[in-house]
Formats: C-alpha cells, structure tokens, sequence
C-alpha cells in the first residue's frame, strides 16, 4: 500500500467536510439517517468520517482509521457512501476533491 500524500490526506478531509455541508444543507439531519428521533444533529467533519466512513473502510479493507488506506482506496470507499446516499435519502453530494478542481 502506497501512503497518502499531505496534499492527498488534505483532500479526504475536505470532503469528508463537503459531504457534511452537503447533508446539512439539504436537510439531511443526524437523525434522518441513525433514526434518532429526540434531536436534530448537524453534521460535522468528524461524525460523517466515525458514523459513515469508518464502518464502511472497516468493511471494504479491514481497517479502522483512514490514515490506513490509500488515496484509491478513500476514494472507492467515498464514493460507496456517496452512492448509498444518493439512493436512500436522495442527497445530492460533491464529487470527492481533486487537484483539478481545487
């Protein structure tokens, strides 16, 4: 496995940031998602990587922390996140960050 760059790192975190914003700004609460239905949580940074990110990198790799994968490996697992949530809840997201588009 290959280690991420700094610049490639940057990128995961920016959107893992986007897709918080994405769901935040569509009304997409905490609790749309987990069924909680006492409180409207928004999104963060960090509850979108520990909530949807790591069960998902847990399952496609084995792995528990996000420093572990590669950059094609965060990509793959983003973009399965991004499409289930797309499906279910209809939440339209940003495509993961690249040099190109920044």
């Amino acid at each position: 496995m290959t280690k991420r760059t700094e610049s490639e790192n940057n990128a995961g975190h920016l959107a893992i940031r986007m897709l918080a914003q994405d769901l935040n700004d569509q009304g997409l609460e905490l609790k749309e998602v987990l069924a909680v239905k006492e409180v409207d949580v928004p999104w963060t940074e960090e509850s979108v990587k520990e909530i949807l990110i790591r069960p998902i990198i847990q399952t496609m790799f084995g792995v528990k922390s996000t420093t572990k994968l590669s950059k094609t490996e965060f990509g793959q697992a983003y973009d399965v996140l991004t499409r289930h949530l797309a499906e279910k809840l209809g939440a339209q997201t940003r495509p993961f960050p690249s040099q190109e588009g920044l």
